[in-house]
């Protein structure tokens, strides 16, 4: 199945945009439970107090994340992987929505992507395996963070 093109529901909200498509991981822990990690680069910084949902079609799987900053405008944060987790049933390539509410603004920033299984693990610089470097540098952050 090929993953379905990124559209960018509002190409930007008050000077906010996302650089890259937000890429949504989801991985099965067994066959009852997947969970799902949410990877993406912004333009600037998002302000403390911003949060995001990831909304699966179908079925409408709703859930709130905050995300944690990996450096200065790149994000990632786990959403879900609890037993029965709601996204055991989605199939790789469903298209997913972000919906990001950024602190102070009233619209609320959206991107659809496919559901996507895990990258390859990569070996950081210390030579241990890191589950979360290959989706940093498909969005290029790994090259922002040496930047600085």
């Amino acid at each position: 199945m090929t993953p379905a093109p990124h559209k960018s529901i509002a190409k930007g909200v008050s000077g906010y945009r996302f650089v890259k498509p937000p890429l949504i991981v989801r991985q099965d822990l067994s066959d009852q439970a997947s969970d799902v990690t949410v990877y993406f680069r912004m333009n600037r910084r998002l302000p403390k107090g911003s949060y995001g949902e990831v909304v699966s079609q179908p079925p409408a799987t709703r859930k709130a994340v905050w995300f944690l900053p990996k450096s200065e405008r790149c994000y990632m944060q786990y959403a879900g992987g609890t037993k029965h987790s709601p996204w055991s049933g989605v199939p790789l390539g469903t298209p997913a929505t972000l919906a990001l509410h950024i602190h102070g603004v009233s619209q609320t920033l959206q991107a659809v992507s496919p559901l996507i299984a895990p990258l390859p693990v990569q070996r950081n610089p210390k030579g241990l395996g890191d589950e979360g470097l290959a989706h940093e540098h498909r969005l290029h952050c790994l090259r922002e963070r040496r930047a600085r």
